[in-house]
């Protein structure tokens, strides 16, 4: 007996779940090995993995698109102080022209504002592969593939705008975003932000020193990044009603 309860102690003492995964986590437990259960149905369950070292180890496992939403938030929220703080900074100069004397704020800003929007779609990127079933299928309406039926994996391969604007609700029979004129121009600023960012043209990357507002960083000092992870929260209550609202409640 005595043997068995050392054992016990040298293991890792189990971690109590946040208030975000505790009632999720339990329904987990029971329904985790269901037959059917979509990965959207909860929000944590308890993984199995190996550990370096340690061996096999079971923890609650983050619900990912709504870990990077928060994420979205934390840098936007960063971002508009920093916006703030540069624009108290402004000095003209004896030529007339406005310059950002805070140049740390200024860069803060546009590593934070550009991360948000990246960060914002790549929350919904995992969230549409989260809920989208098994067995969803999708036909084109228009475009190169019209008529053909995608399956999960080709529809996961779309062009972004069809996946959020037409297979998504296609395949989940909900309203599409495109529905709501606010939100749909919200999101596809986002993604030409989060575009700029990670495939910027090159005329944008070759218009130093002249007003350019296709630019990322003029985007970003045009304050477009403003609202990117209410968008993003938006989008998922769209598509998957109580996703954002609960896990909010629960943190």
């Amino acid at each position: 007996m005595t043997s068995k309860r050392r054992q016990r102690k040298k293991g890792p003492a189990p971690t109590k779940p946040s208030a975000l995964v505790d009632r999720r986590v339990r329904q987990a437990r029971v329904t985790m090995e269901a037959p059917g259960l979509r990965v959207g149905d909860i929000l944590a369950a308890v993984a199995v993995a190996e550990m370096p070292g340690v061996g096999e180890v079971r923890f609650y496992e983050a619900l990912m698109p709504y870990v990077l939403l928060l994420d979205a938030r934390r840098d936007e929220k960063r971002a508009v102080q920093l916006l703030a703080r540069a624009r108290k900074s402004r000095k003209r100069q004896s030529d007339g022209e406005i310059h950002i004397a805070d140049s740390t704020a200024i860069v803060d800003l546009q590593h934070l504002g550009a991360r948000a929007c990246i960060t914002a779609m790549e929350a919904l990127e995992a969230f549409a592969a989260e809920i989208l079933p098994v067995d969803a299928v999708y036909t084109p309406k228009a475009g190169k593939r019209v008529g053909e039926r995608l399956d999960r994996e080709q529809i996961l391969w779309l062009k972004t705008k069809e996946r959020f604007g037409d297979a998504l609700p296609a395949a989940l029979g909900l309203q599409s975003i495109k529905h709501s004129a606010l939100l749909w121009a919200s999101f596809k600023r986002a993604l030409a932000l989060r575009n700029a960012a990670i495939h910027p043209k090159p005329e944008h990357l070759h218009s130093f020193g002249k007003l350019d507002p296709g630019r990322l960083s003029s985007r970003i000092i045009a304050e477009e990044f403003v609202g990117v992870s209410e968008m993003a929260a938006a989008v998922m209550e769209r598509y998957s009603p109580g996703y954002v609202t609960t896990a909010d409640s629960r943190r």
